[in-house]
């Protein structure tokens, strides 16, 4: 979608800004609005806390069927009962600690896929361990997701159609400025972005401010139960022949199952496929050119 939408501005306009930035600085993603809440969970008895994932685990595998349809539920609540989020919601709430919660939060494709997780305390720009769970959150994504992933696919879909692409919101003042703020200037009643929210009520119409955040998602999902399915299988397949340090071949398959019977699993298969996609390709070359090594960085 974004190199769509580039290629359309292109056609009126040589520059383009993009809010790129603004979900990483205020808080912007459902993970970070749901760190608190699911902090002072972990206050509740653990049993307790198991019988409420059990539940939502329930409806997670029942929101396709008639059971919701039954219930007076608003269609809010239905949406998010139909979503994956009701499935991750149910795999948080039996996390122990503090530090499980942020992996499972930060890195659920590691939780649910991997063999290992990985427990390296988060640190931001060599400083001491954060100790905010919010905090961890908004650098583990400023420092990975964001250049690794958001400014990578801005950037090749505005180079690739000629267009300048600038993102405000990463000006280096508005980045410190937002890391001196407390967490309920980022988060409150629920919400993210709240600091930015009450700036744009100056400036915008209330039904802009509060309506869900819609983002340039892909029907991945749909694809991997319809034209890629075949593709996806063929590489679980050589997955399972292949030995992995990495990944879990069997998770991933119990997550394949889950996906194919109609839960939303996508993103953890799609990271595994990737993954997968690119060690396939790399043992090709490696069979025409010889063994990949590591380099040796010894004295750079």
């Amino acid at each position: 979608p974004t190199l769509r939408v580039a290629r359309l501005a292109r056609q009126h306009v040589p520059l383009a800004l993009s809010g790129d930035g603004g979900e990483e600085c205020f808080a912007g993603y459902g993970r970070h609005f749901m760190a608190e809440r699911l902090k002072r969970h972990l206050r509740l008895p653990r049993q307790l806390r198991r019988t409420l994932a059990a539940g939502a685990g329930f409806f997670a595998r029942a929101g396709r069927d008639d059971v919701i349809g039954k219930l007076p539920l608003s269609a809010s609540a239905r949406h998010f009962i139909r979503s994956d989020r009701m499935e991750r919601l149910a795999r948080l709430l039996t996390a122990s600690n503090e530090d499980e919660l942020f992996q499972r939060l930060a890195r659920p494709q590691a939780e649910n896929l991997g063999r290992q997780r990985p427990t390296e305390p988060i640190h931001c720009h060599g400083g001491p361990p954060l100790d905010d769970l919010l905090s961890r959150l908004l650098c583990d994504d400023m420092a990975g997701y964001l250049p690794g992933d958001i400014l990578v696919k801005l950037d090749r879909a505005t180079m690739a159609n000629s267009l300048e692409g600038r993102c405000p919101l990463l000006d280096h003042r508005v980045v410190e400025f937002s890391w001196r703020l407390p967490s309920n200037m980022k988060v409150r009643d629920g919400a993210g972005k709240w600091i930015l929210r009450q700036l744009l009520r100056r400036y915008l119409p209330q039904h802009l401010i509060e309506r869900p955040k819609q983002g340039f998602d892909v029907p991945i999902a749909a694809w991997l139960r319809g034209p890629l399915r075949n593709w996806a299988s063929d590489l679980l397949a050589d997955m399972r022949a292949e030995s992995s340090d990495v990944l879990d071949a069997a998770k991933i398959d119990a997550c394949w199952r889950d996906h194919i019977d109609g839960q939303n699993r996508s993103r953890e298969l799609w990271s595994a496929l990737m993954f997968q996609a690119w060690r396939s390709r790399a043992n090709r070359q490696a069979q025409q050119t010889g063994p990949i090594h590591e380099p040796d960085l010894a004295g750079v």
